[in-house]
């Protein structure tokens, strides 16, 4: 009985946090454009990657693409 009761206090004090969690993930996703998908991002590195000639682009670009590698590794553990 007692353990019931503690879990519905969590779950009561937890669900006002989840709301504005789900309010904040809600906004960010309407604000996003394509050129800010990491995805589009990747494909966009991958494709100037291949025309490069100077070595200076092609650096800028690696670094590109292992931002963008290490921002999806954070996403999908």
């Amino acid at each position: 009985m007692q353990a019931h009761w503690k879990g519905y206090i969590a779950r009561k004090h937890a669900k006002g946090k989840l709301l504005d969690l789900r309010l904040r993930i809600q906004n960010a996703a309407a604000n996003v454009h394509d050129g800010m998908r990491i995805i589009n991002r990747l494909v966009a590195a991958l494709k100037e990657l291949k025309s490069m000639k100077n070595v200076s682009g092609i650096l800028h670009n690696c670094a590109i693409l292992g931002e963008s590698l290490w921002a999806m590794l954070k996403l999908f553990p």
